[in-house]
């Protein structure tokens, strides 16, 4: 199975897997064996943090509770923040098996809040998707995109500021 090219796959990602799937054409009847496919080849894959991540989250970790949201397997995300080193950063984590609906429905963000005991006004929610910034807009939640991979926002959108993680200290005055 292919998506067309890394490209056409990039450009149309959704957290919502079935978001991507309809937007490069893939027949809902093979929705099933593509989230297989997808679960097995993530498995496989061991990314890499982004520059400056670690030295952000150990800079705001000194003035914030960190929670991490992410539509990823439980599974694989905890195998991920364990390979890393980061894991100890992050009060709650939210995957996309701890969830009913998927983003941009705020159900795992409001699973954050809940469990870090804060309300919506206090927390800014940094993602590089329009599904990140849909899921904090309708939890309530400040937004700030930051530039990745997978980055699907709008640079001109004035709805959120697109900055590098490296830059989130300065920019939330930590």
């Amino acid at each position: 199975m292919t998506f067309g090219g890394q490209y056409k796959f990039l450009s149309t990602y959704s957290p919502n897997w079935y978001h991507t799937y309809e937007a490069v054409g893939l027949p809902k009847g093979d929705w099933d064996s593509a989230d297989a496919y997808w679960l097995e080849e993530a498995e496989k894959r061991s990314p890499e943090l982004l520059p400056g991540a670690r030295e952000t989250l150990t800079t705001l970790d000194t003035r914030y509770p960190l929670g991490l949201v992410t539509s990823g397997s439980r599974s694989r995300v905890l195998k991920d923040l364990e390979r890393t080193g980061i894991g100890h950063f992050f009060k709650t984590v939210v995957t996309g098996d701890d969830i009913q609906r998927p983003k941009p429905s705020p159900e795992g963000l409001e699973i954050a809040l809940l469990s870090l005991g804060v309300q919506p006004g206090e927390v800014v929610y940094i993602g590089d998707s329009c599904a990140d910034y849909e899921m904090s807009k309708a939890a309530r939640v400040h937004f700030i995109g930051v530039k990745s991979a997978f980055d699907s926002l709008n640079p001109d959108d004035p709805n959120y500021h697109l900055c590098s993680i490296a830059d989130l200290p300065h920019l939330l005055g930590a």
